[in-house]
């Protein structure tokens, strides 16, 4: 048992909480209060300090594209195949990465990690914990399939001159593969006969709503055509990067579906990034849509993560607004929230302590995964 005392407790949503947390054998939350911790136990001084949930990154490419080597180290498209959903992204991680310690430094604790953007079905992303020695220890499980639209699948089979070499054949590959997925889900609930389709196989958790399919789409046109395919197939969808978002507020409002914005801290490297801002998360904010913020490691380092809390406040959010968003929310997109995401009874103590507030980019001076210090 550990006790952290006399720290100030700021949850998820901007509670303040004068008092204790009290963290049992196996590292989760026990009481959170001030005094009556009765028995055996480790005690912390926290010395007046604050604590906050660990952060959390729905999406990136953490340890499939390694620090500071090339191909090497590349294991984010499945070039050659438009469609390859049973590539796993869990196959493909370096936990040694660099990165990896860097993140949980910073007070990034969990992860989302997808496959890239240049297949139209590009393979399952997983869940992690950005601490532990094998991705077997760090998973939490399947987090989605993901999905890609736009210039990214264009460009890379154009390229190749294959399909999909339009906006029409990404969504074309999109569709049918999901169809002759309902299909093959149907006769094996019949109890037809049907020959083992590793593709399909990894589409029936899509089709059964277990996980969402992970839409990149950055433009407009292409977030509404992830939208249509999600209701004729009547499967969960969150939407990717939504660059375009704010110019269909209404649409998305009405669509209900849970939004991964960014990287804004970028430069516009192609034309569907025109609309780029931070326009986009405060617009879709404001209008009260469920969002969360991305770096897109290693577009944006893991690391640099609380940084966008940082300019999010300079631009008028306040501290209670700004981390759900980096917390609760992703938590809650990669079907995490029972493990992590808040300073709540009965969830893992993945706790940050910090000598000022979070945004204000001050030293985190202890890191608490499951309990275990590994910081400070």
């Amino acid at each position: 048992m550990k006790l952290l005392q006399n720290g100030v407790i700021i949850t998820a949503t901007g509670e303040k909480i004068e008092g204790d947390i009290l963290i049992d054998e196996e590292g989760k939350i026990a009481t959170i209060g001030v005094g009556g911790f009765n028995g055996k136990r480790e005690v912390i001084d926290l010395q007046g300090q604050y604590v906050y949930p660990g952060l959390i990154d729905a999406h990136t490419h953490i340890g499939l594209m390694e620090e500071g080597i090339a191909f090497e180290g590349e294991d984010i498209n499945e070039y050659y195949d438009p469609v390859t959903p049973h590539a796993r992204a869990l196959d493909g991680i370096y936990p040694f990465d660099v990165a990896f310690t860097e993140a949980y430094r910073e007070g990034v604790l969990a992860v989302g990690v997808l496959p890239g953007s240049s297949n139209p079905i590009g393979g399952t992303g997983y869940a992690l914990s950005t601490w532990g020695k094998t991705v077997d220890q760090m998973a939490f499980g399947p987090c989605g399939v993901k999905i890609a639209f736009g210039e990214n699948p264009k460009k890379n089979y154009a390229y190749q001159k294959r399909v999909p070499a339009t906006r029409m054949g990404t969504a074309m590959l999109i569709r049918e593969n999901l169809l002759y997925a309902k299909e093959y889900l149907l006769k094996k609930e019949k109890g037809d006969k049907v020959e083992l389709d590793l593709k399909k196989e990894a589409l029936l958790p899509v089709l059964k709503r277990q996980i969402p399919l992970r839409a990149h789409a950055h433009r407009a046109d292409d977030i509404m055509t992830a939208v249509r395919i999600a209701r004729e197939l009547e499967v969960d969808l969150v939407i990717e990067h939504c660059t375009e978002g704010h110019l269909i507020i209404e649409e998305l409002k009405e669509a209900g579906v849970p939004l991964v914005v960014g990287p804004t801290l970028t430069g516009r490297s192609k034309y569907e990034l025109k609309e780029l801002g931070w326009e986009t998360p405060l617009k879709l904010f404001e209008a009260g849509l469920k969002i969360a913020i991305m770096t897109d490691h290693p577009v944006v380092p893991l690391k640099y993560l609380r940084l966008l809390g940082f300019l999010l406040q300079n631009y008028g959010l306040k501290e209670k607004e700004i981390l759900p968003l980096f917390t609760k929310n992703p938590a809650e997109i990669l079907k995490i929230n029972t493990f992590v995401g808040d300073i709540k009874k009965g969830l893992w103590a993945n706790l940050l302590v910090t000598e000022r507030p979070l945004f204000s980019l001050g030293k985190i001076s202890m890191v608490f995964i499951k309990g275990e210090k590994i910081v400070g």
